[in-house]
């Protein structure tokens, strides 16, 4: 999510509704356990005129102190805040600067194979599901 505001709730709130649809499906394929496998999570990116912010979005089990009840939560937590611009750059951080866009790029690169990886899971799971599916429903006659 990126429009050019500043970090507020309001787009972490926005950030964490996109994100949901994604975090429902990674706990129908794995929320009869307890425990989530280490890769079930979403990044989640803001950019600003000056700042890049990662966020990641994840499920976890937790038992509500008001009710008792045992459920899965979602969480949000910003991993990292990276200077993407500074007009004019001050002398005095141009090694500071080439060394957070290197940090910025790793951070990128992480999240591109995640994705991947995720996206292969998910994909696979769909492809599973429509098999067991076309299997046993009865294909409407037109």
């Amino acid at each position: 999510i990126g429009d050019g505001k500043e970090f507020t709730g309001n787009v972490r709130h926005a950030m964490a509704k996109a994100v949901h649809p994604t975090l429902m499906q990674l706990l129908r394929l794995y929320g009869e356990k307890n425990t989530l496998p280490s890769h079930c999570f979403v990044y989640g990116i803001h950019l600003s005129p000056i700042y890049l912010t990662l966020c990641v979005h994840f499920p976890t089990r937790m038992i509500k102190r008001t009710t008792g009840v045992a459920g899965w939560y979602f969480r949000q937590v910003v991993v990292a805040r990276y200077l993407v611009a500074a007009d004019p750059v001050p002398r005095n951080i141009h090694e500071d600067l080439l060394l957070t866009r290197w940090r910025l790029l790793i951070s990128l690169f992480t999240v591109l194979k995640h994705m991947q990886l995720l996206g292969t899971e998910l994909q696979h799971h769909n492809q599973e599901l429509h098999v067991t599916c076309t299997d046993h429903v009865e294909q409407p006659s037109w």
